[in-house]
């Protein structure tokens, strides 16, 4: 269920035919200034989602924040040192690990060194992007925290035909979701 009334074919092959145009012409500019608007789109969408949410979840009668907290769904799991349960070692080393992956190999990172003037201005850009891992990690924990409080609540079911966690974000629609109310 798209909510576009177009037919998502003809709308991915005008996007790209219109992206292709725009990187021939304006080169590693265009590419770069896309970047700059997709990442504000992209945080803007984020900033949005988490208002969304929190609107939701600390609604009255009854916030839906108290059964998240007395689920331990806002744990980063134990202290205790061991790399076989989930604790905070485990989170923060794959942390450390999935943003190295992405910062080393990702095309769309080693385009931008590449496209620097020198290796300062790669080091200054990979530490920009460190940094606002550290914030986006736990904004993005606090969006599936607060989809768990959606879902779990008594009058928001998950439609049958999602099989898939990653598949519930885009199925709460205006009808299943009102501004600070819930059912």
């Amino acid at each position: 269920m798209y909510l576009c009334p177009w037919d998502i074919t003809l709308v991915i092959i005008v996007i790209g035919l219109v992206t292709i145009l725009y990187t021939l012409l304006g080169g590693m500019e265009a590419v770069i200034w896309t970047d700059v608007l997709q990442s504000v789109i992209m945080i803007g969408g984020l900033l949005f989602c988490v208002f969304s949410i929190s609107k939701y979840i600390l609604s009255p009668p009854d916030p839906l924040l108290f059964k998240v907290v007395s689920a331990e769904k806002f744990s980063f799991g134990s202290l205790d040192f061991s790399f076989s349960s989930r604790t905070i070692w485990v989170m923060i080393l794959y942390g450390i690990t999935e943003n190295l992956r992405n910062l080393i190999a990702d095309q769309n990172y080693v385009q931008k060194y590449c496209a620097v003037p020198d290796e300062k201005a790669a080091k200054r850009s990979v530490w920009i992007s460190m940094l606002l891992y550290i914030p986006l990690t736990p904004i993005f924990l606090y969006i599936g925290t607060g989809l768990y409080a959606f879902y779990n609540s008594a009058q928001i079911n998950l439609p049958p035909e999602i099989t898939r966690a990653i598949r519930c974000f885009p199925t709460i629609s205006p009808r299943s979701f009102r501004w600070g109310s819930r059912g």
